[in-house]
Order: C-alpha cells, then structure tokens, then sequence
C-alpha cells in the first residue's frame, strides 16, 4: 500500500457564548486562515506599452437615512437634496409603520462628510452610516432605483 501523504487542515475555532440561554451552548465556526496558495496577487506596474489596464476603482458610501414624510419618494430626494450627483442609488426601505419613510442612499465616498452633516438634511431627520448589505425584503420595490 503506497504511502499517502496529506496536508493537514489547518483547524477550525469554534467560540461558546458567555451566557448561554436556557442552558445551551452557542458555538460558530470561523474559516481557517488564507494560505499562501488561496493568496491572490494585484497588478503593480507595466513592462511594457500597452491598452490593457485595470477597471477604475469607484468607492462608494451607504447611508440610512428614516423619520422622513412617508410621500417623500427617491425621485423627490434626487431633485431636492442630490441635483448634482450622477453616480448615486437610492432606494425606498420597507418600514414597521406607515408614519414615516426609510432610504438606502449609495454615494460616492467623497460626498459622504458633506452629507453626514446635520445642516444638510431637513429638521428631526435621522440619518446615520449603512453597514452591510442591501437584504431583498428590505426594499419597498425588488429592485433599487438608480438615479
């Protein structure tokens, strides 16, 4: 019998709650480490002359923005408070309550620190940082609205 040898798995690190409710113990699974063969490398300069280059790197911003009339619409956010920006993705959340409207605002990142200022949006409007990811139910229509 020929003699195999593997490489072995690096292990995976599973973390038990503190305070685990009604006795039962919560444990998640971390993914191991990359190793240098899952590794990728980026493009640093050119040899030679040529057309190929990388695609241009856009950097964007997400913020929530809430507490807004519910007949504001994305349209009306655009004209008002955004006529400038082309490069800009809004769309209407799905809230608790008919009260009031919710917003998911994509912005290039360099107009993020004039938006986040108080002054900039209308009194009593809550807006703050968007993190993570757009969920499917969390829009009022399946898809966004690029404006």
């Amino acid at each position: 019998m020929p003699n195999i040898q593997h490489k072995p798995r690096p292990p995976i690190v599973t973390m038990q709650a503190t305070q685990p409710t009604s006795g039962s113990k919560i444990s998640a699974a971390k993914r191991p480490l990359p190793t240098e063969s899952t590794k990728f490398i980026i493009g640093s300069g050119n040899q030679k002359p040529t057309k190929i280059s990388a695609a241009p790197i856009r950097k964007h911003s997400d913020i929530f923005v809430s507490r807004l009339d519910p007949h504001v619409t994305t349209e009306m956010l655009k004209t008002e408070l955004f006529p400038t920006l082309d490069d800009i993705t809004i769309t209407q959340l799905t809230t608790k309550h008919p009260t009031y409207a919710s917003f998911h605002i994509q912005l290039p990142l360099q107009n993020l620190n004039e938006v986040l200022e108080p002054s900039f949006w209308p009194e009593g409007v809550i807006v703050k940082r968007f993190w993570g990811r757009l969920q499917p139910g969390m829009s009022l229509n399946s898809a966004p609205k690029n404006l």
